[in-house]
């Protein structure tokens, strides 16, 4: 049984986790400007889906790594952040598949691999890395943390890169 202290956390650690959530969805929400191809007929329900798909697992690999740090710095590492990866993961897997059914419905062959291409499947490989890394004994809850922290560190950097290089490419070239 619960005692009252923490059936009253409960709630606010909910609501803290839901608004920072929230927030970072917004946040990733901020990036779609510049990413869609330009021409109009390109885009349907795959482009939708897969926007529908990668932006909730952005912000849940993000709060997930936010999760983690606060649990490291608390020093109590209880795996509040597991969940948050996960779905992150199952998302970004379907949004990994619809892109690449958009690719090839909307421009009649298979994507490239240019760097947006690898910084995702760099991104997809380390969520995939930490949910098969949670079966090893030696893999405890402490460096489970640290690893979704650095991956969220990763995302974040590769994210913001590839759009950043793309975005002064543009600018540089006209």
């Amino acid at each position: 049984m619960l005692s009252k202290r923490e059936t009253n956390a409960t709630p606010r650690r909910l609501t803290a986790i839901a608004v920072t959530f929230a927030l970072v969805l917004l946040l990733a929400l901020l990036f779609v400007h510049g990413m869609l191809p330009p021409s109009g007929k390109k885009l349907g329900p795959l482009a939708l889906g897969f926007f529908v798909t990668e932006l909730p697992s952005y912000a849940l690999f993000y709060c997930g790594g936010i999760v983690a740090a606060f649990e490291l710095w608390r020093g109590q590492t209880q795996g509040a952040f597991h969940r948050f990866l996960v779905w992150g993961f199952v998302l970004y897997s379907a949004s990994q598949v619809m892109g690449a059914l958009w690719c090839y419905y909307g421009w009649g062959n298979t994507f490239r691999w240019s760097a947006r291409h690898m910084a995702s499947a760099s991104i997809w490989l380390a969520y995939a890395a930490y949910l098969h890394l949670r079966f090893v004994p030696w893999w405890t809850a402490r460096r489970r943390a640290f690893f979704a922290v650095s991956a969220a560190c990763l995302t974040f950097g590769l994210t913001t890169a590839t759009y950043l290089l793309a975005s002064l490419a543009k600018w540089v070239v006209g």
